[in-house]
């Protein structure tokens, strides 16, 4: 896992933070990429103060995992200590780790934001049309009692108005959690180290708002506005183009693939992908839900790197 990567994991976890009590989250999250790659992680974040130390287990699925050998589970775990200023990532089937200075990640993210293009290229190929809306209604996700946002961006390519894509992102988000305040505190903390945004970082949305800008802009602003902690995420993204893709012939002749090719290849050509009423099919798809926030006691040593593990 990379070092943005793993931090990117580490903010999709860190759900609660409190500097009079400890926090344990647990999430999980559930990846689909038309079927050729399918991704599962359950995940625990354990908070105290400036630290957070997040470990889980994430099951790759598909033709994908076949061709790396295999879908097995794979352990993952971080170490952030805003207070040090380091983010330690840890390989423990290795039992090897590396070390992030945080202070230049931060140097390093906004000269990437700086010489990000103000707009993709791909996304401004096409004519949208955007509905953002914010309920009040109360939602009952694992126990919390939830608000939702929803974006919903419609686009129609403007050089072949038969190419269309299809973007829903669904947000929930709660008020009465354990460590509420503590938590703003942490997460306004942890953008002052890391540079990053956690409102977006946490649940996926940072790629999909940067190459989406304009589209979903609003809905930016909106969870700005909204008072609570995200508790649930939804990303869908669908198109002609898979649809298509969806009814071109599988590869006939199987011979000498290696494992794992012709499923990822059906994976790729949007196989068994089940058309909507747009006539269009899954591109990809990520939920993502916090299944319980608790507090208790945590040990100091959580935040320690073993002392059986060596650094790269």
């Amino acid at each position: 896992m990379g070092m943005k990567l793993g931090l990117i994991f580490a903010a999709i976890l860190l759900i609660a933070a409190s500097a009079a009590a400890d926090v344990v989250i647990k999430q999980k999250t559930a990846v689909d990429m038309m079927g050729f790659m399918n991704m599962d992680m359950d995940g625990t974040q354990y908070v105290k103060g400036d630290k957070s130390y997040t470990g889980g287990e994430t099951k790759m699925k598909g033709g994908m995992a076949a061709m790396m050998g295999g879908g097995g589970a794979s352990e993952f775990a971080e170490i952030t200590r805003l207070d040090k200023g380091v983010l330690w990532h840890l390989q423990p089937d290795k039992k090897t780790y590396t070390e992030t200075n945080l202070s230049e990640f931060k140097e390093d993210m906004a000269k990437g934001q700086q010489n990000m293009p103000a707009e993709d290229d791909d996304a401004d190929q096409y004519d949208w049309t955007v509905k953002v809306t914010a309920s009040d209604a109360s939602e009952n996700i694992n126990g919390f009692d939830c608000k939702k946002i929803t974006g919903d961006a419609s686009g129609v390519k403007k050089d072949d108005p038969e190419d269309k894509v299809h973007i829903v992102y669904e947000y929930w988000y709660a008020r009465d959690v354990a460590g509420y305040d503590e938590l703003l505190s942490h997460y306004k903390k942890f953008g002052e180290v890391t540079g990053v945004d956690m409102m977006q970082a946490q649940h996926g949305a940072e790629q999909l708002f940067a190459k989406y800008s304009s589209q979903f802009g609003e809905m930016v602003e909106q969870m700005k506005k909204a008072e609570g902690v995200p508790i649930k995420m939804n990303i869908m993204v669908e198109s002609t183009q898979a649809a298509e893709a969806a009814e071109e012939e599988a590869p006939a002749d199987t011979e000498g693939m290696p494992p794992g090719m012709k499923e990822m290849l059906s994976g790729l050509m949007g196989r068994g992908q089940t058309k909507s009423e747009g006539g269009m099919a899954k591109v990809f798809s990520m939920t993502n839900e916090v299944t319980s926030i608790t507090t208790k006691a945590v040990d100091d040593g959580q935040f320690e790197i073993p002392a059986d593990y060596k650094k790269k």
